[in-house]
């Protein structure tokens, strides 16, 4: 199931997968991991790991620790920029 939170605390059950709207969404919003969509707003803080992964702490918080592997982390930097 594909889940939408809003920063209105609203929830919608969305259609598709989550590679349908990474296409759909495109640069606007980054792919965290096989779990996670998320917009640049929706962050409030990114933490380097001793691992080299980047750990992510969002804005509406979620029950669990939600990272970037340290293959897709020059990735989400570059979109982090803009």
């Amino acid at each position: 199931l594909l889940w939408l939170y809003t920063f209105d605390n609203e929830v919608y059950r969305l259609d598709g997968t989550l590679e349908e709207w990474e296409k759909k969404l495109e640069s606007s919003f980054f792919r965290i991991n096989r779990q996670y969509l998320t917009s640049a707003e929706a962050i409030q803080a990114v933490t380097a790991t001793e691992t080299r992964k980047l750990k992510v702490d969002f804005v509406i918080p979620v029950n669990e620790a939600v990272y970037i592997s340290k293959t897709n982390t020059s990735d989400f930097r570059k979109w982090w920029k803009k």
